[in-house]
């Protein structure tokens, strides 16, 4: 899949939770989409939600076992407010309620700085960087998904 962005004065509304009880991300708050949506499998079992009419990406929910991540000192690189969409150069039928695998980063391993309370998963190396929501990084290198990073609030 390919993306492109364009930068906004901030990200879009929106609250990045982890469910300690629950081992799963969810974003609160977040825009209601006026359209059906999909999403995009990323670490095995995270889902990045888009509209599928418009290809904008709108928030992250998921399992993801905290048990599972490794520690790991990391740094979100600097980022811009922005809105990402997916381009449809392949012919892509996306299909509500259906979820597609984003073969960069399908297998990736999630760090996690206990610290800062960053988590990471992908390529370090992404020239752009886009926040769409608080508490959430989309990284690109060119028009190519590099990395996810997040920052949730925890609660139990």
């Amino acid at each position: 899949m390919k993306y492109k962005y364009v930068l906004t004065e901030e990200p879009a509304e929106g609250k990045l939770v982890y469910s300690q009880d629950e081992y799963s991300f969810d974003t609160e708050n977040q825009r209601a989409a006026s359209e059906p949506v999909a999403s995009i499998a990323i670490a095995k079992t995270l889902q990045v939600e888009f509209g599928i009419d418009s290809g904008t990406l709108l928030h992250i929910w998921g399992y993801s076992p905290r048990e599972a991540w490794q520690k790991a000192e990391i740094t979100p690189p600097n980022s811009m407010p922005g809105q990402v969409t997916i381009i449809d150069d392949e012919g892509e039928d996306f299909g509500a309620g259906f979820s597609y695998s984003e073969l960069n980063l399908k297998n990736e391993k999630v760090l996690f700085d206990e610290n800062s309370g960053w988590i990471s998963i992908g390529s370090s190396d992404a020239k752009t960087a886009i926040e769409i929501c608080k508490g959430i990084i989309l990284g690109f290198s060119e028009d190519k998904l590099a990395c996810v990073w997040l920052c949730p609030t925890f609660e139990s």
